[in-house]
């Protein structure tokens, strides 16, 4: 028997998560920072993915930021720590 012990880098998603990707990268599949039609619908979906994250964690939608990866979102939350200060402050990460 195997055991997955590295959740933190990764864990395995949900079928319904898997089933709605397929589908919206396979019918949805515009930029969504496009005008045209292809792209706003595709903004839209993620409006909506924002606005069910936002539920679930009881968060205000505008609170919800996707990003494109971990280190991508660990910055994002240095820099925002970092930036709630005026003047410089000891900043330690692990």
């Amino acid at each position: 028997m195997q055991i997955y012990l590295d959740y933190s880098a990764t864990t395995p998603p949900r079928s319904e998560a898997i089933a709605l990707a397929q589908q919206v990268m396979t019918e949805q599949w515009g930029n969504p920072s496009s005008l045209h039609q292809w792209g706003q619908r595709t903004a839209e979906i993620i409006e909506q993915a924002r606005a069910q994250v936002a539920g679930l964690l009881h968060a205000v939608t505008e609170a919800i930021v996707f990003t494109s990866g971990g280190t991508e979102a660990n910055n994002l939350a240095i820099l925002g720590v970092a930036r709630r200060y005026a003047t410089p402050q000891h900043l330690v990460i692990s």
